[in-house]
């Protein structure tokens, strides 16, 4: 076994040889010479080494700058599988970058990056070419259509909103709003986009892909309103025009509803943030060091969702409400008095900033102690620094 482990770095070492073989035989002014080793680097070193030099010639960093010779390299990267040569040269191709223009070649090479690289900003421009015809390309509605569903299943939320109204208005496709519906609330929930999350207020109001909620409508309104979407300022004074709270019917049992059903499946949502906060026994009772802690959350499937993570340290300073006898807000039915962790670590004393809800202050911890923890899901706050500034307290 040692002695297979001993021929494997060997020839590694070797392949590994080609490439800096080729620098050496460039430099002394032997281009075909070093072409032979890059070329041969290519295959031997893998397809990393191939987009290496073709980056290089492309760029003229430590290679002559050669628009040729950065196609050959590409070609020959994308063709071993790596994927973002493909999108490189697709790239190219469609701008004339080194290249002459090709919308053709660059359909095809944007379609492998998509559906065999899953990269979202491929899926995008195929989307785009065949929505609009470009050059030879006609143009191919129901095409554009496959490949927006694949941008937003890839990770792109904006391509994932632009679905989602589609399907609403029912534009070059049939009219889904509950397929609407969910499209706006990922959109909103993972990136707080204004006009997704307006349009997930509509829908509660209206009813539309939806139960019909008052006060999830009122909530999100509100939300946005708070964060400077004047929009949602309107929407909200024209809620509060034909809905009157304190006795609507309709309203008053979906406040109730919304309570209850945060609390029967064991999380939160925090309007204010539009953050979903783990809220179960565990949340008030378990208390492990911080690498468990992050490790729990990132295991986590709750509420039939499996992108929990651990809060940073402003996120976790939301929940705090001194006024409240539970010394946390509202939404939380299941409090603890105790420290609990955030992910904002202080990596020069080796700690971790955490919130002591009983006192409604910070903490410094390291990283060894238990303590307690609650996840959370949703976009990222951003990090409120001022926080940190006093002399942290140290506890155990």
């Amino acid at each position: 076994m040692r002695l297979i482990f001993i021929l494997i770095v060997f020839f590694n070492s070797l392949f590994a040889n080609y490439f800096a073989e080729g620098m050496k035989e460039y430099r002394k002014g032997n281009e075909q010479k070093a072409l032979e080793l890059f070329r041969v680097s290519c295959k031997k070193d893998g397809v990393d080494s191939c987009y290496y030099i073709a980056e290089h010639f492309e760029a003229g960093f430590s290679l002559k700058k050669n628009n040729s010779y950065a196609k050959e390299f590409y070609e020959m990267s994308c063709n071993a599988g790596k994927y973002e040569a493909c999108s490189r040269l697709a790239h190219s191709y469609l701008n004339g970058v080194f290249v002459e223009k090709n919308f053709v070649k660059a359909l095809e090479l944007y379609e492998i990056g998509c559906n065999q690289g899953k990269f979202s900003s491929d899926c995008e421009k195929v989307t785009m070419i065949y929505g609009k015809g470009i050059g030879r390309i006609k143009q191919d509605i129901k095409k554009s259509n496959e490949y927006l569903q694949k941008a937003c299943d890839n990770g792109s939320y904006k391509f994932c909103f632009y679905l989602g109204n589609k399907l609403y208005r029912g534009k070059d496709m049939s009219k889904d709003y509950e397929k609407s519906f969910n499209l706006f609330d990922k959109v909103c929930t993972f990136t707080g986009m204004d006009k997704s999350c307006m349009m997930k207020g509509y829908f509660y109001f209206l009813g539309y892909g939806v139960e019909k909620d008052y006060y999830e409508a009122e909530v999100t309104f509100q939300y946005l309103c708070k964060n400077g979407y004047e929009r949602a300022c309107k929407a909200l004074k024209d809620f509060y025009k034909e809905i009157d709270i304190k006795t609507n019917k309709l309203y008053l049992a979906s406040k109730q509803k919304f309570l209850k059903k945060q609390k029967a499946k064991s999380y939160s949502i925090d309007p204010k943030t539009n953050l979903m906060w783990q809220d179960d026994l565990d949340s008030k009772n378990l208390k492990i060091d911080f690498q468990g802690a992050e490790q729990y959350c990132n295991n986590l499937t709750l509420g039939g969702h499996d992108d929990w993570r651990l809060p940073n340290a402003t996120e976790l300073k939301s929940l705090i409400d001194k006024n409240s006898k539970t010394k946390t807000i509202s939404i939380i039915n299941n409090f603890g008095f105790g420290t609990y962790w955030s992910s904002s670590i202080k990596t020069k004393n080796n700690i971790v900033w955490s919130i002591n809800f009983k006192y409604s202050i910070r903490y410094a911890i390291p990283l060894k102690y238990p303590k307690y923890i609650r996840c959370v899901r949703g976009k990222n706050l951003p990090l409120d620094t001022s926080i940190f500034y006093t002399k942290p307290s140290r506890s155990k």
